[in-house]
């Protein structure tokens, strides 16, 4: 059993990686589908603003590792040898995993510089990234927080094992995650 696990800053690639892997046969979970599917239910908009505030108040309630747990249930019920989940934020859901998976887990860290990443922003249209540049730093810097109950994004990219750079094309950094990924599985 093999399971990665992803994190970066906003755009950074995260999805694109765990996208990938479910192309060539991994269980794929999303963290942010987790909390959008939830706003949804609820009836809340899912734009960056709604979503953080979201995401910061289910972490107070329910703890900073909920999405971790969440993702390593579904990945132990499915009873999958593969899986990846993409898009972890905070420090206590990478202890959740490791705990979960012990040396199968492996946590990577997917870099980009800022204005390539808001390229990618404006340009997906995903529902909520309508925003400036200015929004999106602004944005960025909330996650680089240390609360426990925020984002921790600096810190989860310390604790990754390894890091692939997303600075070409989209072609050259998914060659860069199959040969990452050949080398680990």
């Amino acid at each position: 059993m093999i399971v990665f696990g992803v994190t970066g800053h906003p755009s950074s690639g995260k999805d694109t990686v765990g996208e990938h892997l479910a192309s060539l046969g991994f269980f794929h979970i999303a963290t942010a589908d987790l909390i959008r599917a939830e706003m949804r239910e609820r009836g809340i908009p899912v734009d960056r603003a709604h979503t953080s505030v979201f995401a910061i108040e289910c972490r107070k309630e329910r703890g900073s590792d909920y999405l971790a747990l969440i993702s390593a249930k579904k990945i132990m019920d499915g009873n999958v040898s593969k899986s990846v989940v993409s898009g972890l934020r905070n420090t206590a859901e990478v202890e959740a995993l490791k705990k979960a998976f012990g040396k199968n887990f492996v946590m990577i860290a997917v870099e980009a510089p800022i204005e390539t990443r808001y390229s990618w922003v404006v340009g997906r249209k995903r529902e909520g990234d309508s925003i400036s540049f200015e929004q999106f730093k602004a944005e960025e810097e909330k996650e680089r927080s240390g609360d426990k109950n925020t984002h921790q994004v600096d810190a989860v990219i310390a604790m990754a094992d390894k890091v692939i750079l997303n600075n070409g094309t989209r072609d050259e950094f998914l060659k860069k995650v199959e040969s990452l990924v050949k080398d680990l599985v």
